[in-house]
């Protein structure tokens, strides 16, 4: 079963089984550097291999141990996003086709 939750406190404040990232075409990895570092220490080193950037219906999954568990790092890309300059919230569809990727894979 899978239960999507929605949150601002840090991401490995809360114990999971696997944490999923949706991430901007060209995302900047430092920003969630410490986050996956964290769990995954090779995680730089791992996108740049897979050359993965957040392109429309791209995933990359990733498994660590944290906190003595077997743990997964799941990022899904979204793409281009529009800005609210150019429709802002026209996004809400690449949004639903990345939680379709995410369950397909899961």
């Amino acid at each position: 079963m899978i239960n999507v939750l929605l949150a601002t406190n840090l991401i490995t404040d809360r114990s999971s089984d696997a944490y999923v990232f949706f991430v901007r075409h060209g995302f900047d990895f430092a920003r969630l550097n410490d986050t996956a570092k964290e769990i995954y220490p090779y995680f730089e080193q791992a996108i740049k291999e897979r050359s993965f950037t957040g392109k429309s219906g791209t995933s990359m999954i990733l498994n660590g141990i944290y906190n003595d568990k077997a743990v997964y790092l799941v990022f899904i890309g979204l793409g281009d996003l529009p800005t609210k300059q150019h429709g802002g919230y026209g996004a809400i569809e690449d949004y639903r086709r990345a939680l379709g990727k995410l369950v397909r894979i899961s």
